[in-house]
């Protein structure tokens, strides 16, 4: 079953489309192309400022295709392909022996071999065989003067479909093939290339996508289900806010490995009683295995980009927490770090339960009394219980704050049975 949260993202896009579109069926038996842009090339505008037209050797597309992932430029003559009022231009006519084009991956990134487009069947694997479209066709928007020849071909760079288009004249064409679909379930990189001594324009490349014949609605479901789970991982249950970024190079992969780590630990935060269970306590068996070895990687890929921010350093420290015994000193300093980037009430009532384990209760003390308008945060009221029990003080009105505070009824029954509060 998906997750609640797809379901109700997908009822808002349907509830957006026009009155009178989400019950209205296709004709019995009729199929239909619905052309995805593979990428046209216009240009990111940022503060209302326009790039310089004709400017060469330099990425000014968006940073992504419109499958979500990334391109590139290759031939001996690539700084011959500039940009011109959203096309680009390859200008070869004086280089009869050079050649220039564009590389645009399929399936993710293309440094990633592993994932393939399956023409046969493009949507991610959580969508029925009902429900899956073929790509049965391809389009070339493009002109000029010369020949661009198109490639689809598999990770290794065998071809596996290949097509050489001639332009006579300026104007700018759709030129569209069919494609045999069968030969095509392993593609990994769509490429075209303009020829030597071409002098050509490329607005766009389009896959012509097969509809089966299915109610409208449930085609509606089905493609924005389909778009979803071009981010989500279907084995962990978590989402990734950009499908066309590298992993490990934005916070958002580390915040997953936050997510992933911090789950993992959920089966064992209640006994088989149902009491609450802290994580000092808990039995590292009952952490889910699969997700903490997940978010482990997943923190490791983010440290990759050698930019450490909040939610890496948050990672990093429910990684540590995922450990046995507990690196404490390990902990501490990757809350100063975290303390830099996020000095919120959490986080230093963090850093004081750190300190305390690694130097001592006393120093952790210190710390939590000196953090101001914690007076309604029962995470500061918790530790402060705790610290003060280990220092052998009376911890009685910090645990009654503790468990008043608490939305938790087992935490407020742990609490309560931990300090003897009637």
């Amino acid at each position: 079953m998906p997750p609640l949260r797809f379901v109700f993202l997908i009822l808002i896009l349907m509830l957006l489309l026009p009155a009178g579109t989400l019950l209205r069926a296709e004709e019995p038996g009729a199929r239909r192309i619905v052309w995805q842009p593979v990428q046209r090339y216009f240009i990111r505008r940022q503060g209302g400022e326009l790039p310089v037209e004709g400017r060469r050797r330099l990425n000014s597309f968006n940073a992504y295709t419109h499958l979500g992932t990334d391109f590139g430029f290759h031939g001996p003559a690539e700084h011959e392909i500039e940009w011109v009022s959203d096309e680009v231009k390859v200008h070869l006519g004086q280089q009869p022996d050079a050649w220039a084009g564009m590389w645009h991956s399929l399936a993710g990134q293309a440094r990633h071999p592993q994932q393939v487009l399956d023409f046969a069947r493009p949507f991610p694997a959580g969508i029925a065989d009902l429900c899956q479209p073929r790509i049965t066709q391809i389009m070339l928007e493009a002109g000029g003067r010369g020949r661009i020849k198109m490639e689809i071909k598999d990770a290794a760079g065998t071809i596996l479909w290949e097509k050489i288009t001639a332009f006579t004249d300026e104007k700018v064409l759709m030129s569209s093939y069919p494609l045999p679909v069968e030969q095509l379930r392993g593609a990994k990189v769509l490429v075209w290339t303009a020829e030597p001594g071409s002098e050509v324009i490329v607005r766009g490349i389009h896959l012509g996508v097969e509809v089966q014949s299915m109610p409208r609605d449930l085609y509606t479901f089905s493609a924005c289900y389909a778009k979803l789970l071009r981010c989500h991982n279907l084995g962990s249950g978590f989402t990734r806010d950009r499908a066309h970024l590298d992993e490990g190079a934005f916070e958002s992969i580390a915040a997953t490995g936050l997510m992933l780590l911090a789950t993992a630990r959920h089966p064992a935060r209640r006994d088989a009683a149902g009491r609450f269970v802290p994580l000092a306590e808990q039995d590292p068996a009952r952490w889910h295995a699969p997700l903490v070895a997940e978010g482990m990687a997943q923190l490791a890929q983010a440290a990759t980009a050698n930019a450490p921010g909040r939610f890496q350093l948050e990672a990093a420290i429910q990684a540590l927490h995922c450990t046995r015994p507990t690196d404490w000193h390990a902990v501490a300093l990757l809350y100063e770090g975290l303390l830099a980037h996020a000095p919120t009430l959490g986080v230093r009532v963090g850093r004081a339960a750190a300190v305390a384990e690694a130097q001592g209760p006393a120093h952790g003390l210190a710390l939590l009394d000196a953090i101001e308008g914690a007076e309604a945060y029962q995470p500061w009221w918790a530790v402060r219980a705790h610290l003060l029990a280990a220092l052998g003080r009376d911890a009685t009105e910090a645990a009654r704050q503790a468990i008043a505070l608490a939305d938790d009824p087992a935490v407020r029954a742990w609490l309560a049975e931990r300090y003897r509060i009637a």
